[in-house]
């Protein structure tokens, strides 16, 4: 997921939710053999929301094809504040954390994804290796609320008093 440039006058405020994002090879992307019935491809037109702030996290998905916009509840541009790209998971945090969505995800095009039911992503989880389950544990750590001066902050903070 990139981020994309946030301004404000006094403060830019981040969520940061892990430290990495993983994006998967193309390769490493399932095919419609791999498809288990608990996982759906499903695509998208332009505008349509994945899911809105506050929906209840049911799936993680996977983007495949198109652009996807991730917007904080406090933004009301068309802008997102976080690009999701191509063969990049999003929508996790919901599933793993078990809470309502912290942002909405809208198509910024016509976009395919995949979709990852709640319950497959624990089954998968459970028969993971300890080590990656372990793993799994470190990076997906509640999000951390960042505040970070804005440009205006910093040149302020550098003028002689």
């Amino acid at each position: 997921m990139r981020q994309v440039e946030m301004t404000s006058n006094l403060t830019s405020t981040l969520i940061i939710c892990q430290v990495t994002r993983f994006s998967l090879p193309i390769r490493a992307c399932p095919t419609q053999y791999e498809l288990s019935n608990k996982m759906k491809k499903v695509d998208y037109k332009a505008g349509q929301y994945i899911f809105k702030a506050g929906d209840k996290g049911k799936e993680i998905f996977l983007l495949m094809s198109g652009d996807v916009g991730i917007f904080l509840p406090t933004n009301d541009t068309k802008d997102p504040n976080f690009k999701v790209g191509e063969n990049e998971v999003f929508g996790e945090m919901g599933v793993i954390e078990h809470k309502p969505r912290m942002a909405s995800a809208r198509c910024m095009s016509d976009a395919t994804v995949i979709a990852l039911s709640e319950s497959e992503f624990e089954a998968r989880v459970e028969k993971a290796d300890p080590f990656i389950r372990a793993l799994l544990r470190i990076l997906s750590q509640p999000c951390l609320l960042y505040t970070s001066p804005s440009p205006r902050d910093v040149e302020e903070s550098r003028m002689p008093s």
